[in-house]
């Protein structure tokens, strides 16, 4: 038996066509399984990924059909996002920014969260290569509008030592991550040679380590005056008291460094190596933050 036609002339909208005109949607909408929204949340995603599928599960899913996101009939919040997903409070705020530059959800006066129904591929595009050279990373909203308000000149400089430093954060931590793997890779083929599983590798390439410019003269301070010291103290000199903000974050790096397990040919001399370079690089980097704010603090004195 052929399909019935529907009746000519009818103009009863169906419950699809209503939610993609809420959701401003203007080529209609695409019933996916639900599955398909929700592999994104596993642990091992994206923040960004994560709290979309969080948006999806709780706007377009059967029974809600919501153009915002709702919670048991009430609208929900970026808290409840960082409860369910489960997510740190901080990680879905950064998400949600990011969502908004590419168009992909909205708040309005009323904090409502809503899912975009329609978007502009150049934006996202523009917005993700704007997302790379973001130097706001690390930054409080606090410290974001305190910075704003002060004197555009005074504003584009901080951003552009804190954009530099942000690079050559990102470049320590590609070396300490090329460091760690080569080491690593080298107690794997003693694993593999044991069992006959020998694998072939091609020789990885190490990316030098480039100073930014603007970060030339202050890591050359830096260095200068922070020398290198002996952890014996001469008797002939005053041994230096270690100040209470020091001792935390030597307490913090023995608690967030766990013992490493014997492994074969020098697995344990591998491990204190990649655990010292890990230490001097965040050393490093805590010592470029000082000067900056110390740089900041002189010239906001003289000012």
């Amino acid at each position: 038996m052929p399909a019935r036609k529907p009746a000519q002339g009818t103009n009863r909208e169906s419950e699809l066509q209503r939610f993609a005109r809420e959701l401003g949607s203007k080529r209609g909408l695409d019933p996916i399984p639900p599955f398909q929204h929700e592999w994104q949340g596993a642990v091992a995603e994206s923040p960004l990924a994560r709290l979309w599928s969080w948006m999806c599960g709780h706007t377009v899913v059967q029974g809600v059909r919501s153009a915002y996101a709702m919670r048991q009939g009430r609208p929900a919040t970026l808290a409840d996002a960082a409860r369910e997903i489960p997510m740190q409070r901080a990680l879905v705020g950064r998400a949600w920014a990011e969502g908004e530059r590419y168009g992909a959800w909205r708040r309005d006066e009323k904090q409502r969260l809503w899912l975009a129904g329609d978007g502009n591929m150049t934006q996202i595009i523009e917005a993700k290569k704007r997302r790379k050279i973001d130097c706001t990373v690390y930054l409080s909203k606090t410290e974001i509008s305190t910075v704003q308000s002060w004197p555009k000149e005074r504003a584009a400089q901080f951003f552009e030592l804190w954009d530099g430093l942000q690079s050559y954060r990102r470049q320590l931590a590609r070396d300490a991550i090329w460091r760690a793997r080569e080491a690593s890779q080298r107690i794997e083929d003693t694993i593999r040679g044991d069992f006959g599983l020998l694998k072939k590798r091609f020789p990885s390439e190490r990316r030098p380590v480039n100073v930014p410019v603007v970060l030339s003269a202050l890591i050359d301070a830096t260095v200068q005056s922070t020398p290198v010291r002996s952890s014996i103290v001469p008797a002939s000199e005053p041994a230096t008291v270690p100040s209470p903000a020091s001792l935390l974050i030597q307490r913090e790096e023995q608690r967030s460094s766990p013992p490493t397990p014997p492994l074969a040919q020098g697995g344990s001399q591998n491990g204190r190596y990649n655990r010292n370079l890990e230490r001097k690089t965040s050393k490093r980097l805590r010592q470029i933050e000082g000067v900056i704010d110390r740089a900041f603090q002189t010239k906001g004195a003289g000012s």
